[in-house]
């Protein structure tokens, strides 16, 4: 990239980032209310700690701060993959419980179904008894 500094390619990193993190902000936010406790609980860490590890890198690396020390691997460096973990997590169980409901719901419409066809059945032959004893 000639001709872009790098404090605005970082801020330009920096607010991809952001719109990202909006966009599953507001599922995990609209899924607070579920009846799923904890996957819900596990991609809010997961998404808390990316969110706020990528805005402290990007924050720290625009300020002209270096994060490494002597070349090692330092930990705000791993822990973004710990969030990524959780999230994935969280969401495969609320997928889970998701598909587990969704299929209990069809098994009682099915039971719904059947009961009301047998009391169709029965009504019809209640009245016909009914007039053949009157």
């Amino acid at each position: 990239m000639v001709g872009m500094s790098l404090p605005y390619f970082q801020f330009l990193t920096l607010f991809g980032s952001l719109v990202v993190f909006v966009a599953q902000w507001t599922g995990v936010i609209s899924l607070r209310r579920s009846s799923a406790k904890l996957p819900w609980t596990l991609m809010v860490v997961g998404l808390l700690t990316n969110t706020l590890t990528t805005v402290f890198t990007q924050v720290v690396s625009m300020m002209g701060i270096s994060l490494f020390r002597s070349g090692g691997v330092e930990w705000w460096w791993i822990l973004p993959s710990f969030g990524y973990v959780a999230f994935a997590l969280g969401f495969a169980l609320y997928g889970l419980q998701m598909a587990r409901s969704s299929q209990r719901q069809a098994e009682l419409e099915q039971l719904l179904s059947a009961m009301s066809e047998e009391m169709d059945q029965l009504r019809k032959g209640n009245s016909g008894t009914s007039q053949d004893g009157a």
